[in-house]
Parts: structure tokens; sequence; C-alpha cells
């Protein structure tokens, strides 16, 4: 049985903290490429921080120190083509199966290309774009959904990346993709800039 993980990114540019849900879920954190070493043409999102039980195997997160998962957005100081790169870190047996990522709501979502141009993971099932479209857990609405394989498949494991490019709108820069979800009128949790599904968690079987 597989026990899935959520890790929602938290604001903020000083430090990085991040929450997980308790519904089986791993947050995630923003590792802003933190105070002295932001770039211009760079965005880094570290998931990295569970708020689950680290005893409770239904909430526990993934193996290793985090983070987890990074998101590296890189425009290379040009604006219209940002480089996505998502990579895996040290979580065991655990795989990624969903990322959820914001962009800034001067931007239509559905109006950008996403397109796999290299790394070492599998083929995501599907790319999702909508406004608020997208809901991790009791975290808030997101914009855009990697899909990938669930456990069992060619999933997204430890050490391995995904490689996209983003185009699709002139003033694309890494710093687009800085926005947080749109709060949840019900749930309470976040918001979030981006947050990271994860299965087969440490303890789980």
């Amino acid at each position: 049985e597989n026990t899935m993980h959520y890790l929602p990114v938290r604001d903020r540019v000083r430090s990085i903290f991040g929450y997980v849900f308790p519904t089986r879920a791993v947050v995630a954190t923003i590792a802003l490429l933190a105070v002295g070493t932001v770039n211009a043409a760079t965005l880094q999102l570290g998931f990295d921080i569970s708020f689950g039980d680290p005893t409770d195997p239904d909430t526990a997160a993934p193996d290793g120190p985090g983070p987890w998962l990074t998101a590296l957005f890189d425009d290379s100081g040009s604006p219209g083509s940002v480089t996505l790169t998502l990579t895996v870190g040290a979580v065991g047996i655990a795989e990624v199966t969903q990322v959820y990522l914001n962009v800034d709501p001067g931007i239509d979502p559905t109006s950008l290309t996403i397109s796999p141009t290299g790394g070492t993971g599998p083929t995501a099932n599907s790319i999702q774009t909508g406004v608020d479209l997208f809901k991790a857990d009791a975290d808030g609405w997101y914009d855009i959904l990697f899909d990938l394989p669930p456990p069992g498949m060619d999933t997204f494991d430890a050490g391995e990346t995904l490689i996209y490019d983003i185009t699709g709108v002139g003033g694309l820069v890494a710093s687009s993709f800085n926005f947080l979800s749109t709060p949840d009128l019900v749930d309470q949790n976040g918001p979030f800039l981006g947050a990271a599904k994860f299965a087969s968690t440490s303890g789980c079987e």
C-alpha cells in the first residue's frame, strides 16, 4: 500500500521554511537562493520540511536530509524562456508523483508551453495548466500540475532530474514563478509557492 505525502512551499525570502499536511502530506519549502545568493536570473524552491508526525508512517517524511525535491528556474538573464530543472534529493524509497507550481497572476498559465528537454527521470503522464485549477491538499490552489508516474511504474526517484523549457509569454522570467497559491476559503494551510506529492515514504509499503 502506498502512502502519499505533499510538500507545499511556504513563501520565505529571508529563510527556508515550510509545512506538510497531516492528511498524508509532506510539505515543501522555499529556498529562494537565500539572501546574498539570489540571482536575478534564477529562482530555487527547496522542498524540505515536513509537519507530519515522524513516528507515523502515514505522515512520515521521506528518508534522508532535505531538500527532498528542488525546483530551479533559470531564465539566463533573457526574458521569454525559462528552464525548469526538477531534482529529487535523498528520499530513500520514496518517489515524487506530482508537483504543483504557481505563476504570476498577470500571466495566463494556459499560454505557457512546457516542453521536456532532458533529465534522467520518467516522462510525465501529463502537464496541466489553469488559473487556480489544481489543489494538492488543504493548502490552496495552484496553476501548474506535473503528473508523474505512480509507484510500480518508471517513477521519479532519488538522484533523478527532469528538465523543461517554459515559453509562450514574452516577458517570462524565473521570478514569474515566485507567487503564492490562492488561499482556499475553507482550508487554512498556506498559501504556498508550490507543493510536491510523494509516495512510498519511510515506513510505508
